[in-house]
């Protein structure tokens, strides 16, 4: 879960909250369960002219100890706002 100042985690069992990532405007987090994670965060700044000051045009990869992996954008000048781990085998 994200919010205003951190990115943070609720034990389903216990209840228990802790906080994984310390950064600010992080938009949406999500990892999986190998450790490997990655999030939108906003970066106050304006892209393409507009207003939307609350989008990335970047998504940030971390690998499973947390450290920062790599940056991917889009060539075609996507925004990012959320971002979702999607795994066709899931459900």
């Amino acid at each position: 879960m994200s919010h205003t100042s951190a990115v943070i985690a609720i034990n389903k069992t216990t209840h228990a909250v802790s906080t994984v990532h310390a950064n600010h405007a992080v938009k949406s987090f999500s990892q999986h369960s190998s450790g490997e994670a990655f999030w939108v965060q906003s970066t106050g700044k304006a892209y393409h002219g507009d207003t939307r000051d609350w989008v990335n045009p970047d998504v940030q990869f971390f690998n499973a100890a947390g450290a920062t992996s790599f940056t991917r954008g889009l060539s075609y000048g996507a925004e990012f706002y959320k971002a979702r781990l999607h795994a066709v085998g899931y459900h």
